[in-house]
C-alpha cells in the first residue's frame, strides 16, 4: 500500500505532493484504526487541535508505536507530513466471580451466573469445567448467564472473561466446586415364559430407566451370585435402556429366583428387580446297543447305553447302571450322553437292563434288551 497527498496546485503533472513509503498491511486486521473519517477514505475532517481516538489491535504482534500523520491543508513540508507518538493506555483491571445454582442432579440445568466488575466491561464470558468449555454468554451490564448440564461426580467450574477491546483486562474467577448427584433408576425384568420344561429356551428383557438421564452399560441376571448372562444396554424410548439376555437352557428342575441387575454409571445410579421362573423336568430316550444281540455261549459283549435329551438342550449327564439279569455289571457316569460296559460271560439268554438316575433337569428312566444265546 502507498499513502500520498494530492493537489490540483501541485509542481508534478499527477498532482502529488508528497508520499510516504509502500507498506504491506492486512486491510481486514490493521495494527491501527479510527473513529472519525470520511467514508471510503483514510481522511479524517476535524479542527485544529481535535483528539482522535485511535483503536489498536489485539491480534497483530507488537504494531509500531508512532505513526505518520499527512495533514494535507497545511502550507508548508513541516507541518505537512508528521511523525506522531501513540500513547496506548493501560488496560483497566477487571474481576469475575462465579455463582452456580439449581439443583446439582444428572439431567438437570445448572445456572452459571458470572459477575464482572466494573459493570462497564463488554466481551464475553466463557464456562469451564477444568478445561473444558461448557457454555459462552455475552457480558451485558456487568453480568453474563447460561445454563449446563453435567455429568455425574465432581466439578470444578470456572468464568473466564475475555474483553472485546483493549480497554479492559481479562479476568477468571475462583473455581467453584459442584458435586453432582448421579440420576436415580428403576429396573424391570421381564421374561418370555414365566416356567417351560427342562431345556427350552428362555429369554429376559431388562429394562432400566433413569430420573433424567439415559442409563448405559452392561446388566447381569443371576440366581443367588450366580450370574446367568449378560448384555449391553441398548438406548430405547426416552430416558429408557434395554438389554435381552439369553438363559442358560441347563437351569435345573424346580423354581428359580432371578435378579436383573443394573450396577450403574458414572451418571446413573444402580438398580434391580427379580422374577420367578419354574423348570419341569422331562424324561430323556434312553437306548442299548452292541454288536448283536444274539452271542455265542461265553461271549462277552460291547453293550452302549445312549440317553438322548430335548432337541438344541444340554447333553444329559449324570450316570446309568447296568444290571445283566439281576447281577449288577456296573456304574458308569454318561460322557457326551453315553456309557459302554462289557458283560461278562454269557451262558444263557440274558435280560440286560440300563436304569438311568436322572440329572439336572432330565428325570430318572430305564430300558431293557434281551441277549440271546445261540
Amino acid at each position: 500500500m502507498t499513502v500520498w497527498t494530492a493537489s490540483d496546485y501541485a509542481a508534478d503533472p499527477s498532482g502529488q505532493v508528497d508520499a510516504a513509503d509502500a507498506f504491506t498491511v492486512d486491510p481486514f486486521d490493521p495494527p491501527y484504526w479510527f473513529d472519525s473519517g470520511v467514508p471510503d477514505t483514510l481522511w479524517s475532517v476535524a479542527a485544529d487541535g481535535t483528539e482522535v481516538t485511535v483503536h489498536r489491535s489485539t491480534t497483530t504482534g507488537a504494531p509500531a508505536d508512532r505513526l505518520l500523520v499527512l495533514h494535507s491543508h497545511n502550507a508548508d513540508p513541516t507541518t505537512r507530513a508528521q511523525v506522531l507518538d501513540v500513547a496506548v493506555p493501560e488496560a483497566t483491571a477487571t474481576s469475575t466471580t462465579l455463582d452456580v445454582s439449581g439443583p446439582a442432579r444428572v439431567g438437570k440445568d445448572l445456572t452459571l451466573t458470572a459477575t464482572v466488575a466494573p459493570a462497564q466491561a463488554t466481551g464475553t464470558v466463557s464456562f469451564r469445567d477444568g478445561d473444558t468449555e461448557v457454555a459462552t454468554a455475552p457480558v451485558t451490564d456487568g453480568t453474563a448467564t447460561a445454563t449446563a448440564r453435567l455429568g455425574g461426580g465432581r466439578h470444578s467450574l470456572t468464568a473466564v472473561y475475555t474483553p472485546d477491546s483493549g480497554a479492559w483486562a481479562a479476568s477468571t474467577s475462583d473455581p467453584v466446586v459442584v458435586q453432582v448427584k448421579k440420576a436415580g433408576s428403576s429396573t424391570k425384568l421381564a421374561l418370555s415364559a414365566s416356567s417351560g420344561r427342562y431345556g427350552s429356551p428362555v429369554t429376559a428383557t431388562v429394562t432400566v430407566t433413569g430420573q433424567g438421564a439415559v442409563p448405559a452399560g452392561t446388566v447381569e441376571v443371576r440366581e443367588r451370585g450366580t450370574v446367568l448372562g449378560t448384555a449391553e444396554l441398548a438406548p430405547g424410548d426416552g430416558t429408557s435402556a434395554t438389554a435381552t439376555v439369553e438363559l442358560p437352557r441347563d437351569l435345573r428342575a424346580g423354581s428359580h429366583t432371578l435378579t436383573a441387575v443394573y450396577a450403574g454409571s458414572a451418571d446413573v445410579q444402580g438398580s434391580q428387580a427379580q422374577k420367578s421362573y419354574r423348570v419341569t423336568a422331562v424324561t430323556p430316550r434312553i437306548a442299548l446297543s452292541t454288536a448283536s444281540w444274539t452271542v455265542s455261549r461265553g461271549a462277552t459283549p460291547d453293550v452302549t447305553v445312549t440317553v438322548t435329551g430335548v432337541t438344541d438342550g444340554p447333553v444329559p449327564g449324570g450316570k446309568v447302571t447296568l444290571l445283566a439279569g439281576l447281577r449288577p455289571v456296573g456304574t458308569v457316569s454318561l460322557t457326551d450322553g453315553s456309557a459302554t460296559f462289557t458283560l461278562p460271560k454269557v451262558t444263557r439268554t440274558t435280560t440286560v437292563t440300563a436304569l438311568y438316575t436322572g440329572d439336572g433337569g432330565y428325570g430318572p428312566t430305564l430300558t431293557v434288551g434281551v441277549l440271546r444265546v445261540r
